[in-house]
């Protein structure tokens, strides 16, 4: 969790970690909170975070301007614990929402048991990785992920959340979800992200 005091700096927060919701006041300074819902979309790697208005009182112009622009919700104070909890559980549990655009890329990766495999799709939080991998959904594995462009190997925790079994010239895989950085290789990770979603190869390949 983390607290931010303008758009700008929430913007700004996003180049160092990559969040799955996000909650703002409807009059953010200057900014409508409105706006973070559109201006969130707009940054490299980014499709549809979830963001949740929390307004004063009751507005319906704003409500309804909140769903036009695919808020995720909108709120108004004073705040009832249990049903954000909810709500926050819910939106976390939707997979039809994509937080995270896929980009097709070939990285090489180093399993905790020492094997080697590559990603055939990378996102902000997460990776398909192609390789068997007999671990059950859920568990915890520490691997490693080399950027040759950049010289750095990055240490990431991940979880397996979805297998594929090998099917005719279909290879398998399994997908992961990224559960954990230091501070400095998720820096890293996101900025090189960024750097290809900008090139040639990234906008052609993002769906």
């Amino acid at each position: 969790m983390r607290a931010e005091f303008s758009a700008h700096e929430a913007l700004e927060a996003f180049h160092q970690h990559s969040f799955e919701l996000v909650f703002t006041d409807a009059h953010l300074g200057r900014s409508e909170g409105l706006e973070l819902v559109s201006d969130l979309r707009a940054l490299p790697g980014v499709e549809n975070v979830p963001v949740v208005l929390v307004d004063e009182h009751l507005r319906e112009p704003v409500r309804e301007a909140a769903r036009s622009v695919g808020a995720a919700g909108y709120i108004v104070q004073p705040l009832d614990a249990d049903r954000v909890a909810a709500g926050v559980d819910r939106i976390l549990g939707s997979r039809a929402r994509r937080r995270f655009r896929r980009l097709p890329w070939r990285l090489s990766v180093r399993l905790d048991d020492g094997r080697g495999a590559f990603t055939t799709s990378v996102a902000r939080l997460g990776a398909f990785i192609g390789t068997e991998w007999d671990a059950p959904e859920g568990a915890v594995h520490r691997c490693e992920i080399e950027l040759p462009e950049i010289g750095r190997v990055l240490a990431v925790e991940t979880e397996g959340i979805y297998r594929v079994e090998a099917a005719g010239a279909g290879a398998a895989g399994v997908g992961v979800l990224f559960r954990g950085f230091s501070e400095r290789d998720e820096a890293a990770w996101i900025t090189y992200l960024a750097e290809l979603f900008a090139s040639p190869v990234g906008r052609e390949g993002t769906e």
